[in-house]
């Protein structure tokens, strides 16, 4: 998705009593990551695109890598308030460590497996 907009409307046609899987979640997008560690590459690609001309800044930034949804729409998704009640999110990674903790904090993620 390019926009919050985009994901709260695609996630709104969801009809209620589904499961939606996320498969890998950490390596489909930038904006579950830790904030920390995001902010740090966000730096670094800073650097790289201050050093390059402007016909290769969505090449080093991965065209909709700037113009991605938001961590707080994202939350409003899985916190209920775009969607309709009953629908079940399921979440899986291999690197837990490296998502959000905002993401996968108590109420929000009811039940976590190892």
């Amino acid at each position: 998705f390019k926009s919050d907009s985009e994901l709260k409307a695609a996630f709104s046609k969801i009809p209620k009593d589904s499961i939606v899987v996320f498969e890998d979640i950490d390596t489909q997008t930038h904006i579950v990551q830790r904030r920390q560690r995001h902010d740090q590459q966000m730096l670094t690609m800073d650097d790289d695109v201050d050093n390059s001309n402007n016909a290769n800044r969505d090449e080093l930034l991965g065209g909709s890598f700037i113009q991605a949804f938001s961590l707080g729409a994202l939350f409003d998704v899985l916190d209920g308030r775009l969607i309709e009640e009953g629908i079940i999110f399921i979440m899986t990674t291999n690197h837990r460590e490296q998502l959000d903790p905002a993401l996968i904090r108590t109420g929000r993620m009811d039940l976590q497996l190892e």
